[in-house]
């Protein structure tokens, strides 16, 4: 950044960052990947440009920092110059994998990158990459591999000069549609944290591969990555861009398999809003193309939205088709169901009830995520009911199941733990006072056993009133009664009357 900013303040005297001039600064230091010669050229650049113009033209950075020094040494002269001096270093098989490399936007394992970029002119990948990595080609991110983004964009020139773009594009939206598709039922299973880790890891490459495979028309590539996605979107990873890729892959209509193209018009139709008759609608062609057992993550969706529309009819005719089946999960997503709809109803103990079935159920099958949002649910129902113990069980159970995560829910759940903590607490307190009031032997009353009237049944006793609207006050001026003095409107006893008066007067 200073490197920048001393150049482009030699060329454009008076040139500092302010609120016009941070963003693009930091997004061409950014782009630029902090390469100097590459800010020193982009810098000289300002004489004509301003910042902004200057960051919009990076896309084609080699044409634009295509001049430089002219006394410097000519591979030091120009961006691609110098990029050029450090290919021609390269073997046959380096450059052929690292002009490959270049399809992937974001760092990779070495596992997509030997299924992508390998075929008979590059050999050991591992090895390779080694090599490539200390020449400064590729560096090392984490368990991957990344280029710079400058060095990406040459060697992405280098892949189209070798007419090599097309193939090598189809073999990273096919390695990542089977990607996708082979874990989708992970997502639902024990391996569920495995699962997610690898999505979070590979996961701007799994979008540049729907986003590819939607670009050239691959409409089966495109479904196949799109529904496990989107189940990641909907449970960890909320994406702006969901309903537009949905809405993108629906317009290859009949070309998407019937089942994927049911499933994602029943998903556009839930974000845009539609009436009770639309709605049955989808869900009968769901049912119909199999769309429900295929992407399971329907059912909540659409039959939340079905009850709440009142076809209720739909949605247990839906609930009774997967309990007859073998997908513990799906099963554990109509008990969630059912306790929704019993809420909705008023009906506090039912949704319990199926609130704690779904629990089980998603624990079973091995969800971590779902079984930690019921845990949160079951929580919740505990301390209205005035279980702070289980409540507090379960808020911390939530808690720890979902390490490791990113659950969503995490603060509440941390919240609603403290919350019941204090809870448990105050009521400690509170039966301990009443018991020093009893003098440690219990409550006292009428009947042995029997906390009084305002006890029973753990209702709190009622505030004291001496004065209207204001509990626990008394009129301005008026003090609290000494202890033992006698009521205004009582006679004092002669005993009393005696001892408070002087001796010469007794």
């Amino acid at each position: 950044m200073r490197l920048f900013l001393d150049r482009a303040a030699a060329v454009r005297p008076g040139f500092a960052l302010d609120e016009s001039t941070v963003g693009p600064v930091v997004d061409i230091v950014r782009r630029l990947d902090g390469l100097p010669l590459a800010l020193e050229l982009a810098a000289a650049r300002l004489r004509t440009m301003d910042a902004g113009e200057l960051s919009r033209r990076l896309d084609d950075r080699f044409r634009l920092l295509g001049t430089g020094n002219r006394t410097a040494r000519p591979r030091q002269r120009t961006l691609r110059a110098v990029i050029d001096w450090s290919w021609d270093l390269l073997t046959a098989e380096e450059r052929a994998l690292a002009r490959r490399m270049s399809v992937f936007p974001a760092r990779a394992g070495l596992g997509p990158i030997e299924a992508v970029c390998s075929d008979d002119s590059v050999g050991d990948v591992a090895y390779l990459l080694d090599s490539l990595v200390d020449k400064s080609i590729v560096e090392r991110s984490g368990d991957g591999y990344r280029m710079l983004e400058t060095i990406r964009a040459y060697a992405a020139g280098e892949l189209r000069s070798a007419e090599e773009r097309d193939a090598v594009r189809r073999r990273l939206t096919r390695h990542y549609a089977d990607l996708a598709e082979r874990h989708e039922p992970l997502l639902r299973s024990h391996r569920q944290a495995e699962s997610l880790r690898l999505f979070g890891f590979e996961y701007d490459n799994l979008v540049h591969a729907l986003q590819a495979a939607i670009d050239d028309g691959d409409a089966d590539a495109a479904a196949r990555i799109l529904g496990p996605l989107y189940w990641y979107w909907d449970t960890l990873r909320y994406d702006g861009r969901a309903d537009a890729y949905v809405a993108r892959v629906l317009e290859y209509g009949d070309a998407l398999p019937p089942a994927a193209r049911s499933a994602f018009a029943t998903i556009h139709l839930l974000a845009g809003g539609g009436d009770a008759e639309r709605l049955r609608a989808a869900v009968e062609d769901c049912a119909r193309t199999g769309a429900l057992p295929r992407y399971p993550m329907l059912l909540t969706m659409t039959l939340t939205a079905a009850s709440m529309a009142g076809l209720d009819d739909l949605v247990d005719r839906e609930i009774a088709r997967v309990r007859d089946g073998s997908d513990g999960w799906a099963v554990a997503h109509t008990h969630l169901v059912e306790a929704l709809r019993s809420r909705v109803r008023g009906d506090w103990a039912g949704g319990a009830t199926a609130a704690a079935r779904a629990l089980r159920a998603f624990e079973e099958a091995g969800d971590r995520y779902w079984t930690a949002m019921m845990l949160n649910g079951t929580a919740q129902i505990h301390a209205v009911e005035g279980r702070h113990d289980e409540a507090v069980a379960d808020y911390g159970r939530s808690i720890s199941i979902s390490t490791g995560l990113a659950w969503q829910e995490e603060i509440s759940s941390r919240l609603g733990l403290a919350t019941e903590r204090m809870r448990r607490r105050s009521e400690g307190r509170l039966a301990g006072a009443r018991n020093r009031g009893t003098g440690g032997l219990g409550p006292r009353s009428a009947h042995a056993g029997d906390p009084g009237p305002h006890l029973r049944g753990g209702a709190v006793p009622p505030p004291r009133r001496d004065r209207p609207g204001r509990p626990g006050t008394r009129p301005a001026g008026e003090g609290r009664p000494r202890a033992g003095a006698a009521r205004r409107d009582e006679p004092e006893p002669a005993a009393a009357r005696q001892d408070r008066e002087p001796p010469h007067r007794r």
